[in-house]
């Protein structure tokens, strides 16, 4: 969809729960909803779902600051100085921060002398930090919503959304498709989830998940747990995270 707005997504939010209901005979109120950061979106599901509680999710979260990486030309830099890469990957896992924590670690990071030589040194990178903090801190949309520190320890949905978000973005390759491209890739994954639903009923073992994403897994919960019990600081636990972050 092109210009999209309030209107469009409750229409379909509006039609997705008549058409459960007639299915399942059961009204849909859904307890949780992650989608992106798109404010008509996130509107419409306070309106047509006001009891389900919305979470940003963290892919498109990343997606986003690395797309605001690019757009002030610091694609370059973050692929060829190791410092640069270091700072804005440090900003994308703050996220893994506690909650608690964020707000006063952003202004540590942004006011280090480290961060400081650097702003001087490549144009863009404090603009990239404005947006982090207009947006992302104090604006439109607050830590509550794109933080995963309690999310991972104990809601493992969100890494099926977010791997789901990862292969479909992967599917369509281009940010803004046309309808039949859509379409197609549409219908490429709806086959390929009744081919699951088939393979669930005939009682096919599941599918392993690739080792990649276990591994990555099982390091952060590490970590985190090594956070908590005090082997590490929160320093070094914010620069380890740094490598479980989507690699752009």
């Amino acid at each position: 969809m092109t210009d999209r707005n309030i209107g469009d997504y409750r229409h379909i939010l509006e039609t997705l729960k008549v058409k459960i209901r007639q299915i399942t005979q059961h009204r849909w109120r859904p307890r949780k909803v992650i989608c992106d950061f798109e404010l008509a979106l996130i509107a419409a599901v306070e309106t047509e779902l006001p009891r389900a509680q919305i979470s940003g999710c963290y892919f498109h979260f990343n997606q986003s600051l690395w797309r605001k990486v690019q757009n002030l030309g610091l694609a370059a830099s973050y692929r060829r100085r190791p410092a640069v890469k270091s700072l804005v990957r440090k900003v994308m896992a703050i996220g893994y921060l506690p909650i608690a924590v964020v707000r006063q670690n952003f202004r540590l990071l942004r006011t280090s002398r480290r961060t400081q030589r650097l702003c001087r040194r490549y144009n863009g990178l404090r603009d990239f930090l404005d947006y982090f903090e207009r947006n992302y801190l104090n604006g439109l949309f607050p830590p509550q919503m794109w933080n995963v520190y309690e999310r991972d320890m104990n809601n493992r949905t969100n890494n099926s959304v977010e791997s789901f978000h990862r292969l479909w973005n992967n599917t369509v390759s281009v940010r803004h498709p046309s309808l039949w491209t859509f379409i197609r890739c549409l219908k490429d994954q709806q086959a390929t989830l009744e081919n699951s639903v088939e393979a669930v009923d005939r009682g096919d073992p599941a599918p392993k998940r690739k080792r990649k994403w276990r591994n990555l897994e099982a390091r952060m919960m590490r970590l985190k747990e090594e956070y908590n019990n005090g082997t590490r600081n929160l320093d070094q636990y914010w620069n380890a995270v740094c490598y479980g972050v989507v690699q752009f």
